[in-house]
């Protein structure tokens, strides 16, 4: 992965939403001691998570063109989760049913409970 994988795991955090990449937030955030061990357990439970939420984390972490358009005209560039299941739904409805939507959020909230 190209970025840094504690800082996207407080930006997925749905439910606490903070705008990372502002100077404001940033002071605000707390300093996440990076260790080889830390850093391998979390690559190694990432790399556990099904295509699914995989795929879910890369379209939060780095939106295509199209959904960073939808945001646009909703006058909001926060990515909620009504706004990434409509944008899910859009480009695959065969695919992500709401089933598979949901056992990957959970999946993800899962990765990040043992994150806490």
């Amino acid at each position: 992965m190209n970025v840094d994988l504690a800082h996207a795991i407080d930006a997925t955090r749905l439910e606490n939403y903070l705008p990372i990449h502002e100077p404001e937030t940033q002071a605000l955030l707390p300093l996440v001691e990076k260790t080889p061990e830390r850093e391998f357990l979390l690559k190694n439970r990432y790399e556990n998570l099904s295509l699914d939420a995989k795929e879910v984390i890369e379209i939060i972490m780095n939106p295509p063109r199209e959904f960073q358009d939808r945001l646009n005209i909703k006058n909001s560039k926060k990515i909620t989760q009504g706004k990434l299941i409509e944008f899910l739904r859009a480009i695959n409805p065969n695919k992500w049913k709401f089933i598979i939507i949901q056992l990957a959020f959970e999946e993800i909230k899962m990765f990040l409970r043992e994150e806490s």
